[in-house]
């Protein structure tokens, strides 16, 4: 039993974000304006993605996609994960599913966010035998 933030399998890449620090995060809208704000900082830097709001598994909501990859939003405990997922549809050709792994890797998609959110962002350090995760911080 996991007792972490959740990472959808076959991410590329995710950064995770320890909202617990944000001022406004006791606030009833906190979690509508952050995914705003990730939504801004992620399409300023590659504009292809567009708006989503739709699940992808019980416990990870899209929140945006283009042709190659959908950025996935997960939280538990005060700690985020925005995970970068290459599209994988049953119709696609292996060539195609693999440009799309492969332009998923490409991008600086962690780096940028890490530095988007100084103070905010922490790496995987491992896990205990009881399945609780640890973070480090990110240093600025």
């Amino acid at each position: 039993m996991a007792r972490g933030v959740h990472v959808p399998s076959g991410s590329v890449q995710t950064a995770f974000l320890a909202i617990h620090r944000c001022d406004e995060y006791d606030s009833p809208f906190f979690f509508d304006d952050f995914i705003e704000e990730l939504q801004s900082v992620i399409c300023s830097r590659y504009p292809s993605f567009s708006t989503e709001n739709k699940w992808h598994d019980d416990e990870a909501r899209i929140i945006l996609s283009n042709a190659h990859a959908d950025v996935i939003f997960c939280t538990y405990c005060g700690v985020a994960s925005v995970s970068l997922m290459p599209r994988s549809e049953s119709y696609l050709y292996r060539s195609e599913e693999a440009l799309h792994h492969a332009w998923c890797e490409h991008i600086l998609f962690r780096d940028h966010l890490e530095s988007s959110f100084p103070g905010f962002a922490m790496r995987y350090a491992g896990s205990a035998s009881n399945g609780e995760s640890f973070y480090r911080e990110v240093p600025a």
